[in-house]
């Protein structure tokens, strides 16, 4: 698989993620029944126009590197940055920065990460599809 081919599958698979966030948002918001319909219908779009907003603040991903030894196969470098504000599911990502470090240490079960915070951290999530 080329890049070309990889960007394209990334894009209908994300494509596909938007749809179920929307139907899981609906959920959400329809089970709140001292809302009307209107009103319902109109929290989705509030945040639905406020994803969007967010989106074209992240900035542009990497392009793939640029130096390729012979024999090399290409690779894609994909960056991904999130305000504090974000949420992931109901809660704000900037909740993660007050997490004391005595749970970090019990999560990480490493007690070098008591005297560490979540402010200072650089969260690297690499992946591979072979």
């Amino acid at each position: 698989m080329d890049i070309d081919d990889l960007r394209e599958s990334l894009r209908k698979k994300a494509k596909g993620q938007s749809q179920d966030k929307v139907k899981e948002l609906w959920q959400n918001i329809n089970s709140q029944k001292n809302l009307t319909t209107r009103e319902k219908l109109e929290r989705l779009l509030e945040i639905s126009r406020k994803q969007k907003t967010e989106k074209k603040d992240r900035p542009q991903p990497a392009s793939p590197g640029p130096s390729r030894g012979p024999g090399q196969r290409p690779f894609l470098v994909v960056e991904n940055s999130y305000k504090l504000d974000a949420r992931y599911g109901q809660i704000p990502l900037s909740v993660g920065l007050d997490i004391p470090g005595p749970v970090l240490a019990v999560l990480a079960r490493d007690e070098q990460f008591e005297r560490l915070s979540l402010a200072g951290a650089v969260l690297l999530d690499l992946e591979t599809t072979g």
